[in-house]
């Protein structure tokens, strides 16, 4: 992943929607008002060994589509039973849904 053009006072989301405004920018890592430590410039995680790995997003349609590429997959192998990342486009995936839904 490539460093993201981050800006002080530009809000970011975690994957709950939760937002997390940048008060700091560093050169490899920036802060939040609203989150104690730092978060890494390259992938927008928290930078912990110890603590949980918040991932924060640019924006929300993109949470919004991981969590609906997640639920596809699940429902895809609920009914042809792969295993590991698929890696199929949403476009696909939203396809290959509605055709097994059809069958």
């Amino acid at each position: 992943m490539k460093k993201q053009l981050l800006e002080i006072g530009q809000v970011l989301f975690s994957r709950d929607l939760n937002e997390y405004e940048i008060i700091k920018i560093g050169n490899k890592y920036f802060e939040c008002k609203n989150h104690r430590g730092r978060f890494s410039k390259e992938t927008l995680k928290f930078d912990s060994q110890y603590s949980n790995k918040t991932q924060l997003y640019v924006n929300k349609q993109d949470i919004l589509d991981e969590k609906e590429v997640s639920k596809l997959e699940s429902e895809i192998r609920n009914k042809i039973k792969p295993y590991g990342s698929m890696g199929v486009s949403l476009i696909n995936l939203r396809k290959i849904i509605e055709i097994l839904n059809n069958a």
